[in-house]
């Protein structure tokens, strides 16, 4: 069966531009556009959570100078994504879960951070696929970090939902 213009143009386009994988080393890295990429990414992140309403409650949790959180997110986000791994030089291979669990994270406040990240990815006008990605990436550690905070908080370990998307 013969395929119609717009298929045939539609397949032809993506062998041309094929997704990355962002799996695939450094690939995320390079996509986020690297350091100074992925710095612009979190000054965005960091500017919704000044600014959000719905984010007051996370942004309570930071202190008034955001220098140090900035740089320990671009750090973070840096070797994650497949890039230099500075957040492990700089501060050592602590766990964010561990790092986290003497704040009170619930369901609001880390659907205020994956909502601020996710706007900050839209913001910044990277692609789609890449936006997905990394929304998707995100979400397994916000996860983990609410799971132990409520645990050290000996508050009920995700209330059931942690299955559920936010």
């Amino acid at each position: 069966m013969p395929m119609d213009k717009q298929s045939l143009e539609q397949t032809l386009t993506e062998t041309q531009n094929p997704t990355p994988n962002y799996n695939d080393g450094d690939q995320a890295y390079k996509a986020l556009g690297e350091l100074d990429g992925i710095t612009r990414l979190v000054n965005r992140f960091y500017e919704l959570m000044d600014s959000e309403p719905h984010a007051r409650e996370l942004r309570d949790m930071h202190p008034a100078d955001l220098t140090g959180a900035r740089n320990k997110l671009v750090a973070f986000i840096s070797g994650w994504s497949g890039g230099p791994a500075l957040y492990a030089e700089r501060y050592g291979g602590r766990s964010l879960a561990m790092t986290h669990k003497h704040f009170i994270i619930d369901n609001d406040t880390t659907r205020s951070w994956l909502d601020c990240m996710q706007q900050a990815l839209a913001d910044m006008g990277y692609e789609p696929a890449l936006q997905e990605y990394m929304n998707s990436k995100f979400y397994g550690p916000a996860q983990s970090i609410q799971m132990m905070s409520e645990f050290e908080q000996n508050r009920p370990v995700m209330k059931g939902s942690y299955h559920d998307p936010l």
